[in-house]
């Protein structure tokens, strides 16, 4: 969490975008309410957006980095289309702060965020920078 934190400190974040269907960890930090009050503490706005995300039963049995792509695809072919309400809702934020899509993968090779970035990015000519963590 402290890495993420910092990341996002160190690039100028000033509000995190959690596109997690269902926004719980293992990981301590990451659950919304903790994640939520972290936030504030950092003087970062936190935001979550569920319908920008995908549902658990449709990332189960997922394995190698095929499985992960053709999820992606679906979502990017099937699910956005259908979340222009919530699109907008996301790109009202970023304009106003600078600020960082968050969901469960680290890589975002395997995750929906770096598509919903992509697809943000295209509709608004916003530039995508991929945070990483120490």
């Amino acid at each position: 969490m402290d890495g993420f934190l910092d990341a996002c400190v160190q690039n100028g974040i000033r509000q995190l975008l959690d596109v997690r269907n269902n926004p719980i960890s293992r990981k301590w930090g990451f659950s919304k309410r903790r994640l939520s009050d972290l936030c504030h503490k950092m003087k970062m706005e936190y935001h979550h957006l569920p319908e920008l995300g995908i549902p658990a039963s449709s990332r189960k049995n997922l394995g190698a980095l095929e499985s992960y792509e053709e999820l992606l695809d679906h979502y990017e072919k099937s699910i956005l289309p259908q979340r222009e309400k919530e699109k907008c809702r996301a790109l009202e934020l970023v304009y106003k702060k600078a600020s960082a899509l968050m969901c469960m993968e680290a890589d975002v090779a395997y995750c929906h965020r770096g598509r919903l970035a992509k697809e943000l990015a295209y509709i608004s000519g916003l530039p995508i920078k991929h945070l990483k963590t120490q």
